[in-house]
């Protein structure tokens, strides 16, 4: 394993660290770490490589829209019938 991929590790674990202890907002920490050890671990920018951090992102934001409309609705729900 290359040091360079050893400090993508590292920048991947320091991003887990501050989402999980609350201090940014978890899906732009996320998207932002990601993408800084992406480009340390020397993934292209965007272009015509089968994988570059652009179609990365891309395909990563729909699924995470989604999953986070659905449990807010189901929060929504439990609220309004005074479940929590």
């Amino acid at each position: 394993m290359t040091t360079q991929m050893i400090i993508a590790q590292c920048l991947m674990v320091l991003t887990l660290v501050i989402m999980i202890t609350g201090m940014t907002p978890i899906y732009i920490t996320a998207i932002t770490g990601a993408a800084i050890s992406a480009i340390v671990a020397g993934f292209p920018l965007a272009g015509s490589a089968p994988m570059t951090i652009a179609k990365m992102i891309n395909s990563g934001l729909n699924p995470v829209i989604a999953d986070m409309t659905g449990i807010l609705l189901f929060i929504g729900i439990m609220q309004a019938t005074s479940v929590i």
